[in-house]
């Protein structure tokens, strides 16, 4: 069995992650600017603790952040190379792909890539 966590590792999504957080801070009206990656310092690393660190309603926030990343989770790439990899282990090993993203995000961006 081989395990991958999907965000920065398999897809380079900081961008798309940052950019979905400060949509959703926008929603709320909130004028902070997050930094390039506002989940550095975070633990766990989610966006349920963005919104916490920004005092922002997590509910409504995640709602925005998927919503966000579901429109646009297609512009986030693939790693160079993990598309040959992930082949080449799933061809003799139980892969298993896990995410703080939703799961419906993940199958987008993945027949997009």
């Amino acid at each position: 069995m081989v395990i991958f966590d999907f965000d920065g590792v398999i897809c380079d999504s900081l961008k798309l992650c940052r950019d979905a957080c400060q949509f959703a801070a926008k929603q709320q009206n909130s004028s902070v600017i997050l930094e390039t990656n506002p989940f550095r310092y975070l633990d766990p690393v989610t966006f349920e603790a963005v919104s916490q660190e920004l005092g922002l309603n997590e509910k409504i926030f995640s709602r925005d952040v998927a919503s966000y990343l579901y429109k646009y989770g297609e512009q986030a790439p693939f790693f160079f190379g993990i598309s040959q990899a992930i082949e080449t282990i799933a061809a003799s090993h139980k892969l298993f792909i896990v995410s703080a993203s939703h799961g419906d995000v993940i199958k987008k961006t993945a027949s997009a890539s």
